[in-house]
């Protein structure tokens, strides 16, 4: 009864309350999960992102979707349903906004591991607006869903690190480091920097901000390394520019 009450539509106000009952049910239930999916609410729940960011259906929606998009069995359905182009357009309700927040989680956890999705993503236009909900720093749910999407779409990835830098992300991810190895914005903010291999650009950011990377024990090593790398090229005469 819940999947069909759906079908009413973004304005429908027994919609709304289906989709937050169905978010409310997946949460942290495998079992329910499945239960929801293979009832047919997936194309139902995009359906509803439409209301866009200022729409409390598709706050719900969305969120019931970040609950399925935790079990990877469900990524080909929400895909192949069409929500990635909607959910990147929520990204611009900015970091104050829940469907922002939820949208990025479910671009998080689709962006683990399937290459498809994750240039699908990309070309959905995601990288600048999830660079975008870093700058409010590492207590922000939707700057941790940002961070672990861009982590995942830099994994393996060399046309998704080019976006992400292009994009302004170097110095947005630098700036979170400073919340400390405590934090795990932080450190999965570090994780990326450290997987996105540019390190003249992330060196050249920690530099202009003067950030201590010492607590981020592979990323520190990564950096001195490219800068030691460099200093031996100087000396031989290949990279004059590394004495600058």
């Amino acid at each position: 009864p819940l999947v069909a009450l759906l079908a009413g539509g973004v304005e429908s106000g027994a919609a709304e309350n289906a989709a937050a009952a169905l978010w409310n049910m997946v949460i942290g239930c495998d079992v329910n999960s499945d239960a929801i999916r293979e009832a047919g609410a997936i194309p139902q729940l995009v359906a509803l992102l439409a209301g866009g960011v200022e729409s409390k259906t598709a706050e719900n929606a969305a969120g019931a979707l970040l609950g399925l998009s935790r079990n990877d069995g469900a990524h080909a359905a929400i895909r192949e349903a069409g929500a990635i182009p909607p959910l990147v357009a929520m990204l611009a309700g900015g970091a104050e906004s829940k469907t922002a927040e939820n949208a990025a989680g479910v671009l998080c956890n689709m962006a683990s591991g399937n290459t498809a999705t994750c240039d699908a993503i990309r070309e959905a236009g995601a990288v600048p607006q999830l660079v975008a909900l870093l700058a409010v720093g590492t207590e922000s749910g939707a700057a941790e869903n940002a961070v672990g999407a861009l982590a995942n779409l830099a994994i393996d990835c060399d046309v998704n690190r080019d976006a992400i830098r292009e994009a302004g992300g170097i110095p947005s991810l630098v700036a979170l480091l400073a919340g400390g190895a405590a934090s795990g914005v932080a450190e999965t903010a570090a994780d990326t920097l450290k997987e996105m291999e540019h390190f003249d650009a992330v060196l050249s950011a920690v530099a202009s901000a003067h950030a201590d990377t010492a607590a981020f024990e592979d990323l520190h090593a990564a950096l001195v390394n490219a800068a030691t790398a460099r200093l031996e090229a100087a000396e031989a005469g290949t990279d004059v520019a590394a004495l600058e």
